[in-house]
């Protein structure tokens, strides 16, 4: 019952640290996006690792 309720957070959780990511590998590459008032570029590595792996 737990691991359900769990699984429910983890899984917004995760596309949301995937979204951000790849948010911030766009701007790496220079495109003309709105910039967030954090540094995205700086944590793209960290993001992407828990987007991806997520558990």
């Amino acid at each position: 019952m737990l691991s359900e309720a769990w699984d429910a957070i983890q899984g917004p959780a995760g596309g949301c640290a995937l979204l951000a990511g790849l948010y911030g590998a766009l701007l790496l590459l220079g495109t003309s996006l709105p910039a967030p008032p954090v540094p995205l570029e700086a944590v793209h590595g960290p993001l992407m690792v828990l987007g991806f792996a997520g558990r």
